[in-house]
């Protein structure tokens, strides 16, 4: 039991790790689930920043997973129905049912390694999850999230926590910006959510042996997006954390939305839902909180939506000619969508946020996150995001998202229009999805970062195909199976080896408890589940990196120290197993094509089958890319067409117009 100042006490739950074979065991874990770190953001406090004071309770508070935020999936059961548990966890049959979404979400959970002796004496370094989703889905009770096997093998204090997404973490309005005087600007809420949970930490942890001046955040996808903003956002408290794990994401994968764009999403929500538009700001505001949150969430469902979003949807009729420098501000309507993220609200997204992301990790002006970066991607970023573009008609009709102009630019770059089969078609929708979301502006960020920033980076490569037996614990529907063995080293793929969790444990599918060690097991397959020998050894090497990240020290040389004595980046982390890093091209041809750049220098470029330190990040890039008969462009020239001059063409692809300011 532990006491929690000014809240209460918290029973916590002993989680009963499976011995791995052949492996070493790590600490004994209790995990401390569901504790309150702000008001629940219903009724009045829906579209708020977290509201205080922290919850507090009388007698002993249970451990127990609380409420997913609300979202159109319901993750818990998708996560049974993807390793084919057609049964599920009881609990698992639907939100309807058994409530386990809501409004009412604001909890964190923390896992707390056992009779862990620090050789100084020091508490012990605090690892702060914040999972993805787009900002549109996600949760702390995804199993494959589960931090107590990291807990267990670092002996780090895991923290996850809950932050609003979609509608309800991200609709912005003047009206909302109105309410306190613009001070906590407007549609931000879940990063807001994610400083409370941060502010929570640094006050409470210490109560649970944890360091409050040795907090490293890390995140995936959305997740690091997130991250990546509250470390450049000057309305963000400083020193929340002290270092930054950013797995396959910056702000430009997901660029803030415009003002006008969300007031556009905003009015047409409020017009579908019955409010009249003629009454006041004030009155409407309280109709839409009074609102039930599932219709509320359905008519924000039925606008339409693209990844990348589009703001702008050729109609002459409202304001929106095709050639778009010929529009009129005054009579230019942008067009709701139904996808959601950070807001461009001049508070916590300011005006100057591209500038900053340039500028402020240079000059190690960062306000948080100054003491150190993990930044990289997958392989193979683009293949989960292709399936809509993953033929011939698909790929065609996805380019008519472009601007003429920039399809023309796409076109050549790419080779999209001569593709002829479903299969080249999938390849290419891929490498342009991948590269203007992740590659090309971490591959931006690294180059810059290596010349300039006195902040230690290291640079990563996730190039690991899953074995057919990882996928059969985690995929085993066969429709989802398929895409998964074609998919190469996908987005979100090396999740599984950061926690350590390779669904074979059945305690990370209970919501309720965490089960006793006889009702653990998910009992014999016919076929072979989980990581292999190999997979095993990958996962905990991942592990020890973040572990050596998260103690002040360096997981491998940064980029920095790597740049003093070369011209160009020798030292990037590639980590993987097999000889097939990717979907592109066998590991022989990645040595051969490396080869070639290393007639100058003394050291051959070997490729070891766990940790390959590669000649440089558009070099690797550059190796393992296909050729697809000629038509997809060598990677140089693909990052800079998404990364020159401030971004234009991913500014131009988002909103239509590559000169994009703020607006108020």
């Amino acid at each position: 039991m532990i006491d929690i100042p000014g809240q209460g006490s918290i029973e916590g739950l002993e989680v009963p790790l499976q011995h791995i074979k052949g492996g070493k065991d790590g600490y004994r874990v209790k995990a401390y689930l569901g504790i309150p770190f702000a008001q629940p953001p219903t009724g009045k406090n829906r579209w708020k920043k977290p509201q205080k004071p922290i919850p507090n309770w009388t007698g002993i508070r249970k451990s127990e997973w609380k409420h997913d935020p609300f979202q159109p999936l319901d993750l818990p059961r998708i996560s049974s129905v993807l390793r084919g548990d057609n049964e599920g966890n009881p609990k698992h049959t639907s939100h309807q049912d058994d409530h386990l979404m809501s409004e009412d979400c604001l909890y964190l959970n923390i896992w707390k390694p056992e009779d862990v002796e620090q050789k100084d004496g020091r508490p012990l370094p605090v690892l702060v999850w914040v999972y993805g989703g787009g900002f549109i889905f996600g949760s702390t009770s995804v199993p494959i999230n589960d931090g107590a096997r990291l807990a267990s093998k670092t002996g780090c204090i895991v923290v996850s926590i809950t932050y609003r997404v979609g509608v309800f973490g991200f609709l912005g309005s003047r009206q909302l910006a109105k309410e306190d005087g613009n001070e906590s600007g407007t549609g931000n809420y879940g990063l807001w959510d994610l400083v409370a949970g941060f502010e929570w930490i640094q006050e409470k942890i210490s109560n649970f042996g944890g360091d409050p001046n040795n907090v490293t955040a890390f995140g995936e996808s959305a997740g690091a997006i997130a991250i990546h903003y509250l470390m450049l956002s000057p309305a963000v408290p400083a020193n929340l954390f002290v270092r930054a794990a950013l797995y396959s994401g910056t702000i430009v994968s997901v660029l803030p939305r415009t003002l006008p764009s969300a007031q556009a999403t905003f009015d047409a929500l409020s017009e579908k839902l019955g409010i009249p538009q003629s009454a006041e700001d004030s009155e409407r505001l309280e109709m839409l909180r009074n609102a039930p949150p599932d219709e509320v969430q359905d008519v924000f469902l039925s606008f339409p939506g693209t990844r990348p979003r589009s703001e702008y949807v050729v109609n002459p009729d409202k304001g929106r000619p095709n050639r778009r420098m010929d529009r009129d501000q005054r009579t230019l309507n942008f067009e709701a969508v139904s996808l959601c993220g950070p807001v461009w609200d001049g508070v916590m997204v300011p005006e100057d946020i591209l500038q900053r992301m340039k500028t402020s990790a240079l000059r190690g002006e960062l306000r948080n996150g100054n003491q150190g970066i993990i930044l990289g991607h997958t392989a193979d970023e683009g293949t989960l995001f292709s399936i809509a573009m993953a033929s011939v008609a698909g790929l065609k009709r996805g380019l008519q998202l472009f601007d003429t102009e920039m399809r023309e630019k796409v076109d050549k770059i790419y080779g999209a229009s001569l593709q002829q089969t479903n299969e080249s078609a999938k390849a290419i929708s891929g490498a342009i999805l991948g590269d203007y979301m992740f590659v090309a502006p971490i591959n931006k960020l690294t180059l810059d970062l290596s010349k300039q920033s006195r902040i230690p980076t290291y640079r990563y490569v996730w190039s690991h195909r899953p074995s057919p037996s990882l996928l059969r614990s985690s995929v085993a529907v066969s429709t989802y199976y398929d895409f998964a063995m074609g998919a190469g080293s996908w987005h979100s793929g090396e999740l599984p080896f950061l926690f350590g969790n390779d669904g074979t444990e059945r305690y990370i599918f209970s919501r309720q408890k965490y089960p006793t060690e006889e009702g653990q097991s998910r009992g014999q397959s016919k076929q072979k589940v989980g990581f292999t020998e190999e997979e095993r050894k990958l996962s905990n090497q991942f592990i020890a990196h973040l572990d050596t990240f998260a103690r002040g020290r360096a997981p491998w040389t940064s980029i920095q120290d790597d740049a003093k004595s070369n011209s160009q980046l020798t030292d990037l982390l590639v980590m993987g197993y097999d000889d097939l890093p990717s979907i592109g091209v066998s590991m022989s041809e990645a040595i051969k094509a490396l080869s070639l750049h290393a007639e100058n220098k003394d050291q051959n470029y070997t490729i070891p089958v766990q940790e390959k330190k590669l000649s440089s990040t558009l070099m690797w890039q550059a190796a393992i890319d296909p050729d697809m008969n000629g038509n997809i462009g060598q990677s140089d020239r693909r990052n800079d067409f998404w990364t020159s001059n401030d971004f234009e063409q991913t500014l131009l692809y988002y909103y239509g117009d590559e000169r994009i300011t703020f607006l108020p």
